[in-house]
């Protein structure tokens, strides 16, 4: 009667854990992000799952989690009712499968493997809802955080180095929560990751104050100016061209402006301008002349179309000039968001020197592509400037994505946001300068940015962590099916 009763009330107290778990779950991401969050919801859900069963616990976490991405993501996900509901569902079912796989392997592994089979599918499954999400890493836990010390992991990990820890130290403390009487048959899982929490601690205080090569600074500007033309295009062409040409003016003389404040790189947020494709050639023989005449290095950001567009895409892209009137280079806009009608770019990274770095761009969507980021990284490029155009309600999340590219690849970056969150870090992901265009009615951004090289070894072992992880997880479902075999055999 005595144990009956422990475990109505153990069964009783894990909807406590769930309630706290699912309170903490609509501040864990996206609009309400707190940092916090995402570890007191790893930890309750993993509490709640291991005392009940496999379809109690799996289910549950799978419908809050489903309710929770629906109010989170509202208005951050610019989708269709049908297909936004459809992507909250998929992203729930990749969190709430890791919760499953720990329970299933609950009392069959070995003390450490025990506490590593949750960060290790954690990290799985986060990893293949990245390969098959249209949107990148968007929307993951990762982006949570900002603590700068734990972040500077992500330069050898990428960001699943953060989500391993998050995993982790949610198995760890339920174990210790569960073993609290017999703390020794933990000792040997809790120094392994005492051990890996101190170095990663210790790593991140090391890269910023011993690792930094950080050298100089150069003074950028961006300008954000938003093309709002909001008629047919087709209906309307002599209209829509003379507002283009007043468009034009007003952006080249705000970035005059940056030029005699002593900005010596200055670039426009994402299609600053947009124009009929035969119009260009004016356009950039006055960027080029623009460009010798204030002695600086100016990346202008369109969208150039023909007279059939939406028809036929356009090309969101940005073309970069030298102080002496020459064209560099032209970048295309590499990955279009889905209700984007461009051209995707052929993701050729190129390069300009300068006299403090040297120099690429992505635009806006890009960065949410670590994979493809970190080719600008074997470019040996340390400063990427990125026009980009957001919304209020992804304002700042999506300005704050920047900040785990630069640490990852090692090098600084400048995002110069129309309708968002301008902002410019170093290469060890330290905020620089920031302006909020819907509380700064100043349309240029201007900061002194740190340039160098730092340390950054996740351009070069990308998938090195998700990769680690799957044989890991092959390894102990092996390791179970052999303990398994050999009991049978024995019976």
């Amino acid at each position: 009667m005595n144990q009956i009763k422990k475990y109505m009330s153990k069964y009783s107290w894990s909807f406590l854990w769930f309630f706290i778990g699912s309170i903490s779950l609509f501040f864990s991401n996206g609009r309400w992000s707190i940092p916090l969050s995402i570890w007191i919801v790893t930890i309750c859900f993993l509490r709640f799952v291991r005392i009940q069963g496999i379809i109690t616990g799996f289910v549950s976490v799978l419908l809050i989690s489903f309710l929770s991405n629906i109010f989170i993501w509202k208005g951050i996900l610019p989708l269709p009712s049908p297909l936004y509901f459809i992507v909250c569902f998929i992203s729930a079912i990749f969190f709430a499968i890791p919760f499953l796989i720990e329970k299933t392997f609950q009392g069959k592994l070995g003390v450490i493997s025990s506490t590593i089979i949750y960060p290790c599918s954690f990290v799985l499954f986060s990893y293949l809802y990245y390969l098959i999400n249209p949107s990148g890493t968007f929307g993951s836990i990762a982006y949570s955080q900002s603590e700068i010390t734990l972040l500077q992991i992500v330069s050898i990990t990428g960001i699943w180095g953060i989500i391993f820890l998050i995993g982790w130290t949610a198995s760890i403390i339920v174990h210790v929560m569960e073993n609290r009487n017999q703390l020794k048959k933990l000792k040997s899982a809790l120094l392994l990751y005492s051990v890996v929490l101190v170095c990663v601690i210790l790593y991140g205080e090391v890269k910023m104050q011993v690792l930094n090569t950080q050298r100089g600074a150069v003074r950028i500007a961006g300008i954000i100016h938003d093309f709002e033309f909001n008629k047919s295009v087709k209906d309307n062409i002599l209209e829509f061209k003379n507002y283009a040409r007043t468009t034009e003016k007003e952006i080249f003389n705000d970035s005059k402006k940056c030029a005699r404040a002593g900005a010596k790189i200055i670039f426009w947020q994402e299609t600053a301008l947009t124009i009929f494709k035969e119009d260009e050639d004016s356009l950039l023989s006055r960027a080029k002349e623009f460009a010798e005449q204030q002695k600086i290095f100016l990346g202008i950001s369109l969208l150039s179309i023909t007279h059939s567009f939406p028809n036929e895409p356009g090309e969101n892209k940005i073309l970069w000039f030298t102080p002496d009137g020459k064209e560099s280079f032209h970048y295309f806009k590499a990955y279009p968001t889905p209700s984007e009608n461009i051209i995707s770019g052929d993701k050729v990274i190129k390069t300009m020197e300068t006299d403090w770095a040297r120099l690429s761009s992505a635009i806006c969507f890009d960065l949410d592509f670590p994979s493809y980021v970190s080719k600008f990284a074997k470019m040996k490029i340390n400063l990427l400037t990125v026009p980009a155009n957001d919304w209020r309600e992804i304002t700042p999340y999506h300005a704050s994505i920047a900040l785990f590219r630069a640490i990852e690849n090692g090098f600084s970056v400048v995002r110069v946001t129309g309708k968002g969150l301008s902002v410019a870090y170093d290469s060890n992901g330290k905020q620089i300068a920031s302006s909020n265009y819907f509380t700064n009615q100043n349309r240029s951004f201007i900061a002194e940015v740190p340039i160098g090289n730092n340390v950054a070894v996740f351009p070069y072992a990308v998938d090195f962590l998700p990769v680690m992880c799957f044989f890991g997880m092959l390894l102990l479902i092996i390791s179970v099916i052999k303990l398994k075999i050999k009991l049978f055999q024995s019976e």
